[in-house]
């Protein structure tokens, strides 16, 4: 009887996937490859829900807090905002994306709406100047055409590989509406988030289909009067937060000095993933970036590492312990007994540039404490009561 039963079952299971391939072959009939609207998610590995790769954003932690893995980042192929006051890294974290997507030979065009492209900062930074398209649209509108332009004209002739679309920045563009209208601040109220959510409705599904990454930077302007919850809004109405997968705040936090001279140097930057598709959301990061150099990825390492005190500070040094015994005798650095490291704080970059025993170590540690495993019968547990945090909405 049980054998029946468990028959009828695999029968019944059999059928409908019949039925499913049946109505998916249906719906892809007389369209051509690049026009199919029904997949199978399993085995249709061309559908547009598939993140095939991801771009770094620079920082090693903000990746991991974006895409919940190594060597993630921002998903290819879909839209990311990212969104922050002045200064806070926005085009900074922008130029370290051309960066790495021209790293994997992929395409760059860079729509900059506010006139503030620095070619020789980002070229510091790894972005081959020649090979990005620099574009000024004057309005949404024209923005929003361009995109199209270039996706239409790269995807005829690179259908495959990397390609991203920077956007910087929203809140700089104006519609068209108001370029040809007065100076009133009253006159017309909602011309851009009109005209932004027209485009967005328009150009996602394109955007989805022929895997570009977008990623629009955004200004956090202060609501006037909010006591409680999120005191910030990015201009341009909601349409931008509702299609993207990823919404990423930075805000800056401290400035670093130099002790010699006084002279600010750097700025530590906090990252938030305020909405996420890829990974868990609301979580966070701090790194650094320096004037002179951008990113410090590898020093945000140490600081993370000493935060979650698997890195020790004692009389001017710095210890790590747990090191396993590298098979080269060589990558064993200030340690006989193969348990621990002790180094200066200027000696860290020197150390994981040339032990990459010592590197790879120090990237599995922080992959065991960024990455979250999903596990539906284990939810987290917290000792005492939790906190209550008032959700904050970025709308």
């Amino acid at each position: 009887m049980a054998k029946k039963r468990d028959d009828e079952e695999r029968a019944e299971a059999v059928d409908v996937s019949r039925v499913l391939r049946s109505l998916r072959d249906s719906f892809n009939k007389d369209r051509g490859e690049g026009d199919k609207v029904a997949w199978n998610l399993e085995t249709d590995l061309d559908n547009p829900t598939d993140v095939k790769e991801f771009i770094s954003t620079g920082s090693t932690l903000l990746d991991y807090v974006i895409s919940n893995r190594r060597n993630g980042g921002i998903p290819a192929g879909k839209i990311t905002e990212i969104q922050g006051e002045e200064a806070a890294g926005k085009s900074l974290l922008a130029a370290h994306i051309i960066a790495n997507v021209q790293a994997k030979g992929g395409v760059a065009v860079y729509i900059d709406t506010e006139n503030a492209y620095n070619p020789e900062f980002a070229r510091q930074i790894g972005v081959d100047n020649s090979r990005v398209l620099y574009l000024q649209p004057g309005t949404i509108e024209a923005c929003f055409e361009a995109v199209e332009k270039c996706i239409n004209a790269v995807r005829a002739k690179t259908p495959k590989g990397p390609f991203v679309i920077i956007w910087d920045s929203v809140a700089a563009t104006p519609p068209q509406a108001e370029i040809e209208g007065d100076y009133d601040p009253n006159s017309r109220i909602g011309l851009m988030a009109k005209a932004i959510a027209k485009g967005m409705r328009k150009l996602t599904n394109t955007i989805g289909h022929e895997a570009v990454t977008m990623v629009f930077t955004n200004q956090l302007k202060m609501r006037p009067g909010v006591t409680y919850g999120d005191p910030f809004v990015t201009p341009g109405g909601k349409a931008i937060g509702y299609h993207s997968s990823v919404r990423i705040r930075l805000a800056g936090s401290t400035k670093l000095k130099d002790p010699k001279t006084g002279d600010v140097f750097a700025i530590k930057t906090t990252g938030k993933a305020v909405k996420c598709r890829m990974g868990p959301p609301h979580r966070r990061c701090v790194f650094q970036i320096q004037f002179s150099s951008g990113i410090d990825d590898v020093g945000s390492w140490r600081e993370f590492l000493h935060e979650r005190k698997l890195i020790e500070k004692r009389n001017g040094y710095m210890y790590m312990q747990g090191v396993p015994v590298a098979t080269d005798p060589a990558e064993v650095v200030k340690n006989s007994a193969g348990e621990e490291i002790k180094f200066r704080e200027s000696e860290w970059h020197e150390l994981i540039a040339t032990r990459p025993h010592f590197r790879d170590h120090v990237l599995d540690r922080i992959e065991g404490l960024m990455t979250i495993i999903y596990n539906k019968d284990k939810p987290h547990q917290v000792e005492g009561d939790a906190e209550p945090e008032e959700f904050e909405s970025d709308d």
